[in-house]
């Protein structure tokens, strides 16, 4: 019993580190207390097994890395410990990285605390599709994701880390379906370039991609979707201006069938009429718009 404890510990090792931001967790404020669920930010962090990983404190309370498992404190502190990290206090450790590749670690201080660091280079940690995180669309501020992923890993959790350089600026938790595929969205991204991380499954797969988010969707276009909606303005002149948001790559739509159709269906007025007032997201209705390049109806 006690050497599959001890290899579940193992499980989870990591590696040797320099300081860059992008190795950093968050202590947030809060944490320590038990009911407000808080956890470690981001909770599983992916490194590149040669840098230093830093614990920034933002908590009131003072905290207590170590590598290992809570509830078997007996094979803590293995490969690393921080020491006491002060309120507004910052611990960091390199690790001896050699056979392992993901490092489980707790709090001594609040056992419940619990996280993971996962060295994304290692054999173990690359995905086992060519797709595990594909960015779908992107319109104005949101950027549509999905991927498929082994059938094993179904009904799982993940989470989609989003970097922009070196700064984390957004973490999403999901559950894969039952054939091991998610469609998720990121929201509210500033113009600029992000890279996207997800990570799931025990053995820790990675698997990354980068986005480039473009300016926000000019406001005459959505003042042009609600023309278009109450009749103000042609079918022709709507699509003029979906046109030029996905050749200006504002809105980005896969190009789809090289035969014009000139049909546009009834309920993709509504749409328009929905994401004009606010009803719909950006995302929900560049689905919409994707209908328009699918069927012909726009050329990208």
């Amino acid at each position: 019993m006690q050497v599959l404890i001890f290899g579940l510990v193992l499980l989870g090792a990591m590696f040797p580190l320099a300081y860059a931001e992008n190795y950093q967790v968050t202590i947030l404020d809060g944490t320590s207390q038990q009911d407000s669920g808080l956890k470690f930010y981001p909770e599983t962090l992916p490194f590149s097994g040669t840098d230093t990983i830093t614990w920034k404190n933002q908590d009131s309370a003072a905290h207590s890395l170590t590598s290992g498992i809570g509830s078997h404190p007996e094979y803590s502190g293995k490969f690393f410990k921080t020491g006491v990290i002060e309120p507004g206090k910052s611990g960091s450790v390199k690790i001896d990285v050699k056979q392992n590749f993901a490092f489980y670690y707790f709090c001594e201080i609040h056992p419940w605390l619990a996280g993971k660091l996962v060295v994304e280079a290692a054999p173990e940690s690359q995905p086992e599709t060519t797709n595990p995180i594909v960015p779908d669309m992107q319109i104005g501020s949101d950027v549509a994701v999905s991927g498929q992923v082994h059938y094993d890993f179904r009904k799982t959790p993940y989470d989609i880390l989003t970097y922009q350089g070196d700064s984390l600026v957004d973490v999403k938790h999901g559950l894969f379906d039952d054939s091991g595929s998610y469609t998720d969205t990121v929201r509210h991204l500033a113009p600029g370039t992000y890279t996207l991380k997800i990570v799931y499954g025990l053995p820790t797969q990675v698997g990354a991609t980068s986005i480039e988010v473009s300016e926000q969707i000019p406001k005459w276009v959505r003042t042009d979707a609600k023309w278009w909606a109450d009749g103000s303005i042609t079918d022709s002149e709507f699509v003029k201006a979906i046109e030029y948001l996905a050749k200006e790559n504002i809105v980005q739509i896969h190009k789809g069938q090289t035969t014009q159709n000139t049909v546009i269906p009834a309920w993709l007025k509504y749409s328009a009429g929905w994401w004009a007032s606010g009803q719909i997201s950006d995302t929900e209705f560049a689905k919409s718009l994707q209908y328009l390049s699918d069927n012909g109806i726009i050329q990208i």
